[in-house]
């Protein structure tokens, strides 16, 4: 990792100050004390140790501090119980925090609790909390635990200027990651030789494409002890919908790793026991014997599945393996400008296209609701239309400019304020396509015959013949491809999954040009129905034939 100026720093701090704070806001997520509490426990930082020389960092410390605050106590307990300084050993605690205003308001709290046990309550204040963004601070030193919460900042909400910095500062801040990737591998290359990092966050980077590079730098040269799946319990102060996991990580090589997966945090004691050797009934958890290496995503919640998974990667090819292409639907990044039913009687027609959403999908068929998409690119270019040769677009368009131009697709290249967020592709519009929504509990696939663009709500497959695709089609509404996307994709409440286009990069299915034409019939025949017992039956009679 390279060492950031002070130059960097400096001017990220103050985007921190300005363009950072909604964002940062949004992205703070209070953890509740039993889940600090159990953290802690789990990485071992317990006051009946002698904790004089752990050393603790607290990357991500908010305003109040939960982690950090509670590893302060810890200390003074332990100090009481051992006898050291607790003045000398307060020096060991680090915390971090970019925004200005929460590290002074958590130096405000450190100084009445540690008032009367120390003699320069403000001097070990202003030393303990530093106000710095934590990816580009410079030295910090080395620590035995690295423990917190770390933002929860998606791509497309981080400014610029810090995005160009992580990417030359982290090899594992990669496509669209989330700041906290940027967080795991700064605080891993600082822990100490006996280390250990331990995390509450999303748990999509375990899957993900943007955690391919996180996942292979842990598993070369980290041992991921334990997970905790924490997506049906309730671990901070708030509803989050982020599906948080706790990761338990060490310096050393890679062996068996424990999963857990809780619906309560009453629970937490439980997976204590479980790890102190105790056998604890009802408690979901396993040891895994692996840890998949390299970029591969990580199956932990059944092992089971994931032996299949990996005999259905031994045995089939991926769809694009078998000549077929994978692609989302527009985004525009103003919908209610872009994409209207009344747009011919604002624009030239020559620039619409007729658009299917999510909502013009009725029981498994097409039923367009009658919107428009107004494209602003010439052909298959990526060049935007000249206005002036446009009257009534170059009209509506500056109509709404004040709105366009918000947009942060438009601030990145104000001489493009009017384009969407995504290239429109005019060829695909008359292309077949199968659609597939993004979100939705049971698949349900349709063909758009080459009528209609899709919106950025859909990912669509493309190439080879309508027979094919409907034949593959009617392969994705299985069950067998559906155990494929409980291992691929993040289950939503609900039991919803994530339809994206890199889980349908990674399915497995067999080859659909070599099924024989008997089977191809029968699939086609139920492609229309969607009838799933009947498609269940097809795929289960053709499926063991190739397993034999």
């Amino acid at each position: 990792m390279k060492t950031s100026s002070s130059k960097m720093q400096t001017t990220l701090v103050a985007t921190a100050s300005h363009e950072w704070s909604e964002n940062l806001e949004k992205g703070t997520v209070y953890t509740k004390k039993d889940t600090v509490a159990f953290m802690l426990d789990l990485a071992g930082y317990t006051a009946d140790r002698d904790l004089s020389n752990v050393r603790v960092l607290d990357p991500c410390a908010g305003s109040d501090g939960q982690f950090f605050m509670a590893c302060v106590l810890r200390l003074h307990e332990s100090s009481k119980a051992f006898g050291f300084s607790f003045e000398v050993a307060l020096g060991n605690l680090r915390a971090v925090e970019m925004d200005p205003r929460k590290a002074r308001l958590l130096k405000q709290a450190l100084v009445p609790f540690i008032h009367g046990r120390v003699n320069r309550p403000k001097g070990l204040a202003e030393k303990a909390v530093t106000c710095a963004d934590f990816l580009t601070v410079g030295q910090l030193g080395r620590f035995d635990l690295v423990v917190g919460n770390p933002p929860y900042i998606r791509h497309e909400d981080i400014p610029e200027l810090a995005k160009r910095a992580y990417r030359k500062l982290y090899k594992t801040f990669t496509d669209r990651s989330d700041i906290y990737v940027g967080f795991f591998e700064k605080s891993l290359s600082l822990l100490t030789d006996n280390g250990k990092l331990c995390f509450i966050c999303a748990d999509r980077w375990m899957k993900n494409k943007y955690g391919r590079k996180l996942r292979a730098l842990i598993t070369e040269k980290f041992h991921l002890e334990t997970v905790v799946n924490l997506h049906h319990a309730e671990p901070f102060e708030s509803d989050v919908y982020g599906y948080p996991s706790i990761t338990l990580i060490s310096r050393g090589e890679q062996g068996p790793v424990w999963y857990f997966e809780l619906d309560d945090i009453a629970r937490f004691n439980q997976v204590l026991q479980a790890l102190g050797g105790t056998a604890v009934e009802g408690l979901r958890s396993h040891k895994s014997p692996y840890v998949p290496e390299g970029e591969q995503q990580w199956m932990f919640e059944d092992l089971d599945k994931a032996g299949r998974f990996n005999r259905y990667m031994e045995q089939y090819p991926t769809i694009e393996e078998q000549g077929f292409e994978i692609g989302i639907g527009v985004a525009t990044g103003a919908d209610n400008i872009f994409i209207r039913k009344d747009l011919p009687d604002h624009v030239e027609k020559e620039l619409l296209m007729p658009i299917l959403t999510t909502g013009d999908i009725k029981e498994g068929a097409i039923n367009w609701g009658g919107h428009y998409l107004l494209n602003p690119y010439k052909h298959d270019s990526c060049e935007l239309i000249d206005l002036g040769k446009y009257p009534r677009a170059e009209a509506y368009f500056k109509q709404h400019a004040q709105k366009l131009k918000k947009r942060n697709t438009a601030k990145r290249n104000l001489r493009k304020w009017y384009k969407t967020i995504d290239r429109v592709y005019p060829s695909l519009l008359t292309e077949p396509k199968l659609l597939v929504a993004d979100i939705k509990k049971s698949q349900s696939i349709v063909l758009d015959e080459g009528k209609h663009y899709p919106h950025h709500n859909f990912y669509f497959v493309k190439g080879r013949s309508v027979e094919d695709l409907k034949v593959l089609g009617a392969i994705l509404m299985s069950d067998f491809v559906e155990d494929q996307m409980e291992m691929l994709s993040p289950k939503m409440h609900g039991g919803f999954y994530r339809w994206q286009a890199q889980n349908l990069r990674k399915l497995r299915v067999p080859n659909v040009m070599k099924l024989s034409k008997r089977v191809r019939r029968r699939l086609l025949s139920v492609f229309d129905t969607a009838d799933s017992a009947l498609i269940n039956s097809i795929c289960s009679s053709f499926l063991s034939n190739l397993h034999d």
